[in-house]
């Protein structure tokens, strides 16, 4: 495999110039957790949302408000082709933890509960026809983040998850031509968007919580072979230190953020902590001398289990997944909604097209890539907000949260 990539790259230099086609100089993608569309835009007006979805039965509920420390749902690979139920959007309610009779994960935010997410959506650009690259949970999706694939898995490792778990760890795959299922050790060596802006001399950095820190299950550099163990892991930097980066000018051209388990979104963490951090990575951006030349794009790794009345498009064997909310940032959008089907894959293609770059995969060589979000002519001003007060946790959200800080597949919804 190591022999392929070289092989690769050594096809990408033979590409001549990589040079930038529009004004934007640096790309952050923010990576929250596990929230549909419908969970936390449904309500907001002119978007394809619900206000109330379908249950197995046939009858249509509403979709209630969501708590603060909502549930963690399952939301495995399995558990979602469950819930659409061959494109019908239907049962929700036989997935695991969404039980009658509340059949919680039929549920949703409205503004007051996440109204600085909602004022980003208000000023700058909500995607409303935006998915999940796969049907699965966060593993894959991560992968997809910077690969446009993710070796054919479709589910959580079983412990760890990456190169450095023990070796006793697998990840469950499939393969779509023989509809089969096998399991691997998490640690891959295909290319991924690192390797290809390494050979144009553009810089990249990723952040994420370091080993040890809850989160860590998120970084998804540590599952490529040839980074865990190689000279780009000095590119995965504690994302600690993003806003410190961002104030002094020493953002890379291409940035990722995924952020630790309590700042994450990922029920049961409060979702207005997790905005408060949002809030911080996005200040720290406006404040610094990136703000001119950036594209921030904010999203969701999966819909978690929550409902969505949108059925996804299939395109290929493991995906499109569930919608997810795309928020874009930057001084280079007018206020609008964007209806265009994009996915995860839509970022990597617009990353390639602004330096002229050479695609992946098929996945991120026919995405949208998104250039038609941007004006190059606007002008939109900043958007400082502030954090919010978290609201007091229960005794017994407390003792949840850490008990899946401690146990990642509990922690993402496993149910197999």
């Amino acid at each position: 495999m190591k022999r392929l990539v070289k092989c690769l790259f050594f096809v990408l230099l033979t590409i001549p110039g990589f040079s930038q086609i529009t004004p934007i100089q640096h790309v952050v993608i923010v990576i929250k957790e596990n929230h549909s569309f419908d969970s936390l835009f449904g309500t907001f007006a002119g978007v394809n949302g619900a206000t109330s979805g379908i249950i197995s039965s046939g009858a249509v509920i509403p979709l209630t408000r969501a708590s603060d420390t909502p549930l963690n749902y399952g939301h495995t690979w399995q558990t979602f082709i469950l819930a659409e139920h061959g494109g019908t959007m239907s049962y929700f309610d036989k997935t695991p933890k969404c039980l009658a009779p509340t059949y919680s994960c039929y549920s949703q935010y409205l503004q007051p509960d996440i109204p600085n997410y909602w004022a980003y959506a208000q000023q700058y650009v909500l995607a409303d026809n935006f998915f999940s690259s796969m049907n699965g949970p966060s593993y894959p999706n991560h992968q997809y983040f910077i690969a446009s694939q993710a070796g054919g898995a479709v589910n959580n490792p079983i412990s760890g998850w990456g190169c450095d778990s023990k070796t006793t760890t697998l990840v469950q795959t499939y393969d779509p031509a023989t509809k089969t299922y096998s399991k691997v050790f998490p640690c891959f060596d295909y290319l991924t968007l690192g390797d290809v802006l390494d050979t144009a001399n553009i810089s990249w950095q990723y952040y994420a919580p370091t080993a040890k820190v809850a989160g860590y299950i998120w970084s998804a550099y540590d599952s490529i072979r040839h980074v865990r163990y190689g000279t780009d892991w000095a590119n995965v930097r504690d994302q600690k230190t993003f806003e410190a980066d961002a104030l002094a000018g020493r953002l890379a051209a291409v940035n990722w953020v995924t952020v630790d388990w309590n700042d994450s979104d990922h029920p049961t963490a409060s979702i207005t902590q997790g905005e408060n951090r949002a809030v911080s990575i996005v200040n720290a951006i406006m404040q610094g001398p990136a703000w001119p030349s950036t594209a921030i794009f904010l999203t969701w790794d999966d819909p978690g289990g929550f409902y969505d009345h949108v059925a996804p498009p299939k395109i290929d064997g493991y995906g499109l997944g569930m919608r997810v909310p795309l928020i874009v940032i930057s001084p280079f959008v007018d206020t609008h909604l964007y209806h265009e089907q994009a996915s995860f894959d839509s970022m990597l293609a617009f990353i390639e097209a602004n330096w002229q770059l050479p695609s992946l995969t098929a996945r991120d060589a026919s995405a949208n890539n998104l250039m038609d979000v941007f004006n190059w002519n606007a002008k939109q001003s900043k958007l400082l907000l502030q954090p919010r007060p978290i609201p007091k946790m229960t005794g017994r959200t407390k003792a949840l949260i850490r008990r899946q800080q401690k146990n990642p597949r509990e922690s993402e919804g496993d149910d197999e």
